[in-house]
């Protein structure tokens, strides 16, 4: 019974610590174990030694390290325990150190770690009674970059004066004997070199210490340099009577404990000349009288102010000089998409408060420069369809080519002769809001015919776009195929079958040669697109001389500036 206890208890405390390691090997980062003895049961207590200790275990918590295990005044027990705890806790990690505090000793080129209750009474027990260095090379192997140990150990044996020698070839001999450590990346610094020892020092903490704290939480600097650092330091501190030494080497990469600091990168502060150009593009977006005028008054000479005034001119030079008078003020032509003009035996007169000219550029200027601060394709649409004033018809134009959109060519003024009323905007409103409607559920169940038929019968031009879309999908020309085709003979049976209508409209070379532009415009409106979205000077130059779709010639010429052709 007792037997399968035992087995049991064996499998139970392998299984913890495979499930420590695990986490250990999950966790990386940088880990610490910090030892300092002082107490010695059966030698003289070393002062300083819990204060170096302390000092280290500050320093590894100040430079962020994932884990700092302080252990004070160990016995022989627990120095093989902590020992081993952080073999696992180290697996993995990426830089594993262990700092000991406390007496060391060299028994036949063996060098041992010293706990408190060790009882030397020959160099035989230091086997039994003492840690090898061995034991912590081993405990900081599994770090994957940087495997370092530091012992400030090698002060002065009190422990040879009472021992026995059982062998006359073991020696005792004062501090720590030469050591390779054996494997890649792992340094071993003693506070004194081989064969001598170290000095607690006059204040709080021993000199080797007291470097350490200064040297090794520089950002940047790489371990090596900082040891020797410390080396020069306590050189000076103790008048040459200490040396420092480390034994072990790295590779040719920077190994630092603390990485260096980022480099801070500052823009150059704006020069007056930059400000300007920013504000002039400012001014050349809005594009309003009033915009220009401002600048003007920031920046009132200069070579972008020359510039400015000439926008301004041009400007002012677009607007009528002389706004229309009362008698002749009814026979303006009203703009497209307007109310019908009044009879002629209603005088302008009785609506003294209707907008002349001047009036309406200056209300459509003021609604163009809340439009440009928010602009939508939709909205920049509508305004070029009801805009009045002509003399911001090529900036609403410029607007609209920067979104992609296509707007129709102005209709012509209607012929005074025409009795046919203009159409009521509330009307056309309706419309489109009804065959916006029917065009959401041709969508949604989709015939070659249905959309033949819808494309022939809407009014709503802004559903243009999409209908032609539309067509294109099932194979069928744009809208003016579709109607020419119509036009040209009412719908039988056997043209109403799939495809009627193109084999038709196919027979006109000049509607073929229409469907040509068009089908490259889509082309070109595609390549474009993507090229907005990753600029190549190369690749945009390229584009521009290959260009077919001449309405698109002022976006992609726009474009060629901007990266610098």
């Amino acid at each position: 019974m007792g037997t399968v206890r035992n087995t049991a208890a064996m499998v139970l405390l392998a299984l913890a610590l495979a499930m420590l390691g695990a986490g250990a090997a999950s966790a990386g980062g940088r880990m610490a174990l910090v030892i300092g003895n002082s107490a010695y049961r059966n030698a003289g207590t070393l002062p300083n030694t819990l204060n170096d200790a302390e000092a280290m275990a500050a320093l590894f918590r100040k430079i962020g390290f994932d884990s700092v295990d302080v252990r004070r005044n160990v016995d022989v027990v627990e120095f093989k325990r902590a020992v081993r705890d952080f073999l696992v806790a180290a697996d993995n990690a990426d830089v594993a150190v262990v700092y000991y505090s406390g007496h060391g000793m060299e028994v036949d080129g063996t060098n041992y770690l010293i706990p408190v209750d060790a009882q030397l009474g020959s160099d035989y027990d230091a086997e039994d009674e003492a840690i090898s260095l061995e034991r912590i090379i081993q405990a900081v192997q599994p770090a994957r970059h940087l495997r370092l140990i530091i012992l400030d150990a090698c002060r002065d044996n009190p422990f040879p004066r009472t021992s026995k020698h059982l062998e006359a070839s073991r020696d005792i001999v004062k501090g720590l004997a030469p050591i390779d450590p054996g494997g890649a990346d792992t340094l071993i610094a003693y506070a004194a070199k081989a064969g001598s020892v170290s000095f607690d020092g006059t204040g709080k903490n021993s000199p080797f210490t007291s470097a350490l704290v200064k040297y090794l939480a520089e950002p940047g600097l790489d371990i090596r340099l900082a040891l020797g650092r410390v080396r020069d330091d306590v050189l000076a501190q103790t008048g040459n009577r200490q040396e420092p030494f480390y034994y072990g080497s790295l590779g040719g990469s920077l190994v630092s404990l603390v990485p260096a600091p980022q480099p801070v990168t500052t823009e150059p502060p704006l020069t007056a000349d930059v400000v300007m150009l920013r504000e002039y593009e400012v001014a050349e977006r809005v594009g309003t009288q009033q915009a220009w005028e401002s600048f003007l008054k920031l920046h009132p000479s200069g070579f972008y102010s020359d510039l400015a005034r000439e926008q301004l001119r041009k400007l002012v030079a677009a607007e009528p000089a002389v706004e229309p008078s009362k008698t002749t003020a009814a026979l303006d032509v009203p703009p497209v998409g307007a109310p019908a003009p009044q009879p002629a035996t209603a005088s302008v007169a009785t609506n003294p408060a209707a907008p002349g000219p001047r009036e309406t550029c200056r209300a459509e200027e003021e609604e163009l420069a809340r439009l440009r601060a928010n602009p939508t394709a939709e909205d920049v649409a509508r305004f070029a369809r009801e805009l009045s004033c002509d003399a911001l018809r090529p900036q609403v134009q410029r607007l609209a080519e920067s979104l992609g959109v296509d707007l129709a060519p102005v209709p012509p003024p209607q012929q005074a002769a025409s009795l046919e009323p203009a159409p009521s905007p509330v009307r056309r409103i309706d419309a489109c809001k009804t065959e916006t409607e029917q065009l959401v559920q041709l969508r949604a169940h989709l015939s070659r015919d249905d959309v033949q038929r819808f494309a022939h019968s809407f009014t709503c031009e802004e559903l243009r776009p999409q209908i032609n879309r539309l067509l294109e999908s099932f194979g069928i020309g744009p809208v003016e195929v579709v109607r020419s085709a119509r036009a040209a003979s009412p719908p039988s049976a056997a043209q109403s079958a799939p495809g009627a209508s193109i084999q038709m409209a196919d027979d006109q070379p000049a509607t073929a040669k229409k469907e040509d532009q068009r089908l490259a415009c889509t082309r070109d409106q595609q390549t474009l697109v993507r090229l907005r979205s990753n600029p190549d000077p190369q690749s945009v130059a390229r584009f521009v001389q290959q260009l077919q779709c001449e309405k698109l010639r002022p976006q992609a010429a726009r474009l060629l500036e901007s990266v610098g052709e």
